[in-house]
């Protein structure tokens, strides 16, 4: 393995924000029907039960991620999804679920000693749209909004200079 220096870590969800929030009013409509001879309070207090930490967002739908790493000379990329893989995700398992890098054939790129940073921050934006197209199942979300704000202001020529 090379000494190349992590850039990016881009989260891949199961699913969008927005299905989790529709799964999750589901449940709870389903609780309220169930327990409609209940007090509102104790309804609510069982969803919030049934539904915690599977109807928060943030990290706990991951279903793997994509590295971004550079040496003085490449840039690479690499996919690390669930091993094995999953024809179906159940949003209220508990279940752990282990990540391996599926050795995504194709996923780097060499870079010059006189190649501009803006040719780099676009190819590396190309490439990443590729590694999605063709190694990420359509059914995932990958969450690349902090990879949008930091890649086109992001020096990777001093990044690589140093690595």
């Amino acid at each position: 393995m090379t000494d190349a220096k992590v850039i990016h870590e881009i989260p891949i969800y199961a699913m969008k924000k927005e299905e989790l929030h529709r799964k999750y009013a589901k449940l709870a409509s389903t609780y309220r029907a169930e327990y409609s001879h209940s007090d509102k309070e104790t309804v609510n207090a069982l969803i919030a039960l049934a539904s915690y930490p599977q109807r928060l967002w943030e990290y706990n739908h991951l279903v793997g991620f994509i590295q971004i790493s550079a040496t003085c000379q490449d840039i690479l990329f690499d996919v690390f999804l669930p091993t094995p893989p999953r024809k179906r995700y159940i949003w209220r398992s508990g279940k752990k679920i282990f990540f391996h890098n599926v050795s995504a054939n194709g996923t780097h790129f060499y870079v010059n000693e006189k190649t501009p940073n803006s040719n780099i921050q676009t190819r590396v934006a190309e490439m990443l749209s590729g590694v999605i197209k063709e190694h990420i199942p359509t059914r995932y979300y990958v969450d690349t909004v902090a990879f949008d704000n930091t890649n086109p202001v992001l020096d990777y020529r001093k990044i690589m200079d140093n690595a």
